[in-house]
Protein backbone atom coordinates (compact mmCIF):
# COMPACT_ATOMS: atom_id res chain seq x y z
CA UNK A 1 0.00 0.00 0.00
CA UNK A 2 2.58 2.35 1.31
CA UNK A 3 4.93 1.48 -2.52
CA UNK A 4 1.19 2.05 -4.35
CA UNK A 5 0.54 5.75 -2.65
CA UNK A 6 4.24 6.36 -3.34
CA UNK A 7 4.08 5.19 -6.69
CA UNK A 8 1.10 7.63 -7.54
CA UNK A 9 2.77 11.10 -5.73
CA UNK A 10 5.74 10.13 -8.04
CA UNK A 11 3.18 10.16 -10.70
CA UNK A 12 1.61 13.47 -10.04
CA UNK A 13 4.98 15.16 -8.92
CA UNK A 14 6.03 14.20 -12.81
CA UNK A 15 2.95 15.99 -14.06
CA UNK A 16 4.00 19.11 -11.66
CA UNK A 17 7.64 18.83 -13.15
CA UNK A 18 6.80 18.59 -16.80
CA UNK A 19 3.29 19.46 -17.19
CA UNK A 20 0.86 18.06 -19.58
CA UNK A 21 -0.11 19.56 -22.73
CA UNK A 22 -2.86 17.90 -24.01
CA UNK A 23 -4.77 18.26 -20.55
CA UNK A 24 -3.38 22.75 -20.39
CA UNK A 25 -1.86 21.94 -17.32
CA UNK A 26 1.43 24.02 -16.86
CA UNK A 27 4.38 23.10 -15.62
CA UNK A 28 5.02 24.30 -11.88
CA UNK A 29 8.20 23.36 -10.84
CA UNK A 30 9.31 26.68 -12.91
CA UNK A 31 7.55 29.23 -10.58
CA UNK A 32 7.05 26.93 -7.20
CA UNK A 33 11.15 25.67 -6.59
CA UNK A 34 10.54 25.27 -2.90
CA UNK A 35 7.82 22.93 -3.56
CA UNK A 36 9.22 20.64 -6.62
CA UNK A 37 12.28 20.37 -3.67
CA UNK A 38 10.08 19.32 -0.84
CA UNK A 39 8.32 16.56 -3.13
CA UNK A 40 11.34 14.90 -4.22
CA UNK A 41 12.28 14.64 -0.40
CA UNK A 42 9.06 13.53 0.83
CA UNK A 43 9.17 11.21 -2.10
CA UNK A 44 12.73 9.38 -1.02
CA UNK A 45 11.50 9.37 2.38
CA UNK A 46 8.46 7.49 1.27
CA UNK A 47 10.69 5.10 -0.57
CA UNK A 48 13.48 4.62 2.25
CA UNK A 49 10.31 3.80 4.58
CA UNK A 50 8.73 0.87 2.15
CA UNK A 51 12.29 -0.32 2.14
CA UNK A 52 12.99 0.00 5.69
CA UNK A 53 9.33 -1.70 6.48
CA UNK A 54 10.06 -4.56 4.43
CA UNK A 55 13.34 -5.76 5.66
CA UNK A 56 11.73 -5.37 9.51
CA UNK A 57 8.90 -7.84 7.69
CA UNK A 58 11.67 -10.01 6.15
CA UNK A 59 13.33 -10.30 9.58
CA UNK A 60 9.92 -10.38 11.42
CA UNK A 61 8.99 -13.52 9.45
CA UNK A 62 12.29 -14.91 9.11
CA UNK A 63 12.74 -15.10 13.42
CA UNK A 64 9.15 -16.18 13.72
CA UNK A 65 9.04 -19.03 10.77
CA UNK A 66 12.79 -20.53 12.14
CA UNK A 67 11.05 -21.73 15.32
CA UNK A 68 9.13 -24.58 12.58
CA UNK A 69 10.47 -28.21 11.50
CA UNK A 70 10.98 -27.93 7.85
CA UNK A 71 9.92 -31.42 7.50
CA UNK A 72 6.34 -31.15 8.93
CA UNK A 73 3.93 -28.37 8.34
CA UNK A 74 3.53 -26.11 11.26
CA UNK A 75 4.92 -28.16 13.96
CA UNK A 76 7.74 -27.04 16.36
CA UNK A 77 10.67 -28.00 16.58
Amino acid sequence: MIFATNSASLMASVYALNGEHHLFWMKLCSKFNRFCTQIGGALLCGYVAFLLMAVVSFLSAYSLFRHYSPKTFLVLK
